[in-house]
């Protein structure tokens, strides 16, 4: 896949995800290839949106691996074990 075409995903994703459109948005990050800690964090975004919690935290999980400098990663998943009561 061309750097085109990962931009495009990514811009149709975040479209998708401002307009409410969750479920379109985490099919276009998820066709990105190789997603980077950004792209992990925008698909955990999206499902806890949709209030699916479990994989939300898988994803912001792979987030902090892929990037483990990404404060938010870590920030929002405690905001998760909160909501989750842990």
């Amino acid at each position: 896949m061309s750097l085109k075409e990962m931009v495009v995903l990514w811009q149709a994703g975040v479209e998708n995800a401002e307009a409410g459109r969750f479920e379109e948005a985490v099919d276009n990050f998820t066709e990105i290839p190789e997603p980077s800690a950004r792209i992990f964090f925008n698909i955990a975004s999206a499902f806890l949106r949709q209030g699916n919690l479990e994989d939300a935290e898988r994803n912001l999980d792979l987030c902090v691996k892929r990037d483990p400098h990404m404060a938010l990663g870590y920030f929002q998943r405690g905001c998760l074990c909160l909501q989750k009561q842990r």
